[in-house]
Formats: structure tokens, sequence, C-alpha cells
């Protein structure tokens, strides 16, 4: 694509931002007021030039962080996208699946950009954007000690990361296996892979991840993939000024063809066609 293209292309992001805020009309945000100052989030992040997005630093490739405490992945370069486009500092927020809620709430971060998973009950309390990623699940167990099913299940104990989707799908689905809950995704996998537990559920990309550095682990082969889900960015509720910009973003990054070079870049494959196609 055209350097010209992409500069047009970006250039409709900050002109969303501008009439968002209402000054194409000389008006004030309407629908977007969540902020402690009354004002979309959008607009908070405008007047103090920083914007704060809640990551999650153990789930690669969305994130990771390596001995340095630097932090890199598809999520950290989508962040870093956003904040370019609204012409801001990037600040990172280290967060988990138990806390996210919190996080927004008390306004320690302006946008969850951290391996969200879009379910219907969490969006009771969490506003989400259009996907800018899709992910599904597998079991990872020891070779030595084999699962050889989803119906093989019943009395295996199985690593969750707690509050994770994951988690939900196997207390859900499997109530028969006993499910052991870790804080973070990496001490769930690090449970299965030295044989604290039978097995865990996590996403195919942490678990090929994994299963590319250790020979000593498989995963199941699966007809169909197992709970394939969008992952979005959230928000806090009620701030629509700041729901549309970060909308109009994903769809602009995604019309550009960057979204595409971040998920070949990390995943080493295709964006999904569910969110190539939005």
């Amino acid at each position: 694509m055209s350097g010209i293209v992409k500069k047009v292309l970006a250039g409709a992001v900050a002109v969303t931002a501008v009439c968002a805020l209402g000054a194409c009309t000389g008006g004030t945000p309407s629908g977007g007021s969540t902020g402690a100052s009354g004002s979309s989030h959008l607009q908070q992040i405008i007047d103090r030039k920083q914007i704060n997005v809640g990551i999650i630093p153990d789930s690669p490739p969305f994130g990771q962080q390596d001995a340095s405490g630097n932090v890199t992945g598809y999520d950290i370069d989508v962040a870093q996208k956003l904040a370019d486009a609204l012409g801001v500092k990037l600040n990172l927020v280290k967060t988990q699946s138990t806390n996210r809620n919190a996080m927004l709430q008390s306004n320690r971060v302006d946008v969850d950009i951290d391996v969200f998973t879009v379910t219907a009950q969490r969006a009771m309390q969490v506003e989400f954007t259009i996907p800018y990623a899709s992910i599904s699940s597998n079991i990872m167990y020891k070779k030595d000690k084999p699962i050889t099913g989803l119906d093989n299940l019943a009395g295996k104990t199985i690593a969750v990361a707690r509050g994770s989707s994951n988690d939900t799908l196997v207390t859900n689905n499997f109530p028969e296996a006993t499910v052991q809950r870790f804080d973070t995704a990496a001490d769930a996998m690090e449970a299965a892979e030295t044989g604290k537990v039978d097995g865990v559920m996590e996403s195919t990309v942490n678990i090929n991840n994994a299963i590319a550095k250790d020979s000593s682990m498989a995963a199941l082969t699966l007809d169909k993939p197992l709970q394939p889900a969008l992952i979005a960015m959230g928000i806090l509720p009620g701030d629509q000024t700041w729901l549309n910009y970060l909308d109009t973003f994903i769809r602009t990054i995604n019309a550009s063809g960057d979204l595409q070079t971040l998920y070949q870049k990390w995943f080493h494959e295709d964006l999904p066609a569910v969110v190539a196609m939005q």
C-alpha cells in the first residue's frame, strides 16, 4: 500500500478524534462522560498527553517480558499504534485477568488491550470494541502421561488462569475434571510442564509456543477449534465517544494493512478472516 494511502487512513483517525470531541460542530461530546472530570477518556488522554493501557505481560505473543523487564508483543505494538494515532505518550500498566475491571473502574487505565476475550457475561461490566484478534483453546499435557481427548478429562486436574475464559470453559463444560487455578497463564502452563497437574487449558497460541520449546509436551488433536473467541479492547461502559474512536482506529489500521503486518510478525500467519473482514 502506498505511503499516500496510509497517510490518508491515519488522518481519518485524527479527524474522528476531533469530531468525536465536538470540534466539528462546536459542541461538547455527548454520551462519553465516564471520567472523574465528566469528559470522555478521549479528551482526558489528549489533555494529559498520555494514554494508560492495561496489558498482560505473560501471554506470548500478545505480551511477554524479557530479563530486563521490557514488555513486547502484539498487544504492545497495537497499543503503540494507538498512542501514535492520538499523538500521545504510551504508558503500559500491567494487569491480570482478575483485576482488569478494577483497573478500569479506578481509572488507572484508559483501555485494556490485554488478550481480553469477549463474552456475554463480561459485556455486562465492560464495553468491548470490535475485535482486533481471534484465538481458540486447547489442552496441553506431558507425553508420558497422555490425555487422549476431551472425553478423557474426568478425574484429571486441569490448570487454568484464574478468572480467564479458560477457567470458565473447564468449570462449565467439564465438571468431572478438577480445576486448579493459578494467578497467571504462565503459572498454569508451568504447572503442566512440571507435572504438578495433568494438563492445562490455554490458548492454542500459548500451547504451540510451549510445545515448540519443550518436546516432552503435546496437545490434543481437535476436529474443530475449541471455544473460538474474539479478542477486543475493553473500556468502561457509557463512554460512547471513546468507544467510537477505538472502533475507528481498529478499522483504520486494518484497512491500511498495519494490523495484518503486526499479526504476521507475532503469529506467523494471516489475520483471521473474522477480524480482517470487518
